[in-house]
C-alpha cells in the first residue's frame, strides 16, 4: 500500500515538473491573462503558413493541443511582445483570409473561429501586395515596430521570410482543478513509511 502511494506521488511529481517547460509561457489570470500558454517556435529556414499551422496543431503541452496563436486583444498582443520580444518578429499567427475575399482588409478570420475584431496592423498593412497575401504574421525585422502585424503570402518564396510561428495552448482544466490534483498527488509524499 505504501509503495503504491509513493509510486503515485512520484508519477505526479514527474508530470508536474515536466510541465514546467522553459519555453512555453503561461499568461495567467493574475497577470490579467486568459490562462493560455504560448510558445515561439523558430525554424532554420522559412516555413509556409500551412506547414506552421499543421505543426502547431500537432504540438501538445501536457496533453493540451496547440494551434497557431489567435491574438484577440491589445493586452494579449502586449503580453506576447513583452514575453518573447524580438523572437516574435517574422512568426506566423493563426489569421487568414479565404481565397476571393474582399481585399485587402476584408474577411480576415482566426483559425479557431473566434471573431476577428482586434487588429494591430503595421502602418500601410494589410496591403495584399502581389495580390496573394492571405496569411497573418508578426512583421519581420524590416519593421521598426515590434508586435505589429503584416499580411503575407503563406507559400514560398515569401514564406521564406517567416522563420517560425507562435503556438497557443488552452488548458482544459481550470487552475483550481490543477491545484486540487497537485494537492492530491503531493499529499502522499510524506506518507511512505518503512
Amino acid at each position: 500500500m505504501n509503495t503504491i502511494k509513493l509510486s503515485f506521488a512520484m508519477v505526479c511529481m514527474i508530470y508536474f515538473t515536466s510541465s514546467m517547460s522553459a519555453a512555453p509561457i503561461r499568461w495567467s489570470a493574475a497577470q490579467g491573462g486568459n490562462g493560455h500558454w504560448y510558445d515561439v517556435v523558430r525554424t532554420d529556414d522559412g516555413i509556409p503558413w500551412a506547414t506552421a499551422r499543421d505543426a502547431a496543431a500537432n504540438s501538445t503541452l501536457n496533453g493540451f493541443q496547440g494551434y497557431l496563436a489567435t491574438v484577440t486583444s491589445q493586452a494579449e498582443n502586449d503580453f506576447l511582445v513583452a514575453t518573447f520580444a524580438d523572437a516574435i518578429r517574422g512568426t506566423w499567427l493563426g489569421g487568414f483570409q479565404l481565397l476571393g475575399s474582399i481585399e485587402p482588409t476584408g474577411e480576415w478570420q482566426w483559425i479557431t473561429g473566434e471573431p476577428f475584431i482586434y487588429t494591430n496592423w503595421e502602418p500601410s498593412e494589410p496591403n495584399n501586395s502581389g495580390g496573394s497575401e492571405n496569411n497573418l504574421d508578426f512583421a519581420t525585422a524590416g519593421s521598426s515596430l515590434l508586435g505589429v502585424w503584416n499580411d503575407l503570402n503563406g507559400v514560398t518564396p515569401p514564406a521564406t521570410f517567416v522563420g517560425g510561428y507562435v503556438v497557443e495552448y488552452v488548458p482544459e482544466l481550470p487552475s483550481s482543478q490543477l491545484i486540487a490534483i497537485a494537492a492530491v498527488c503531493f499529499s502522499g509524499i510524506g506518507v511512505y513509511k518503512r
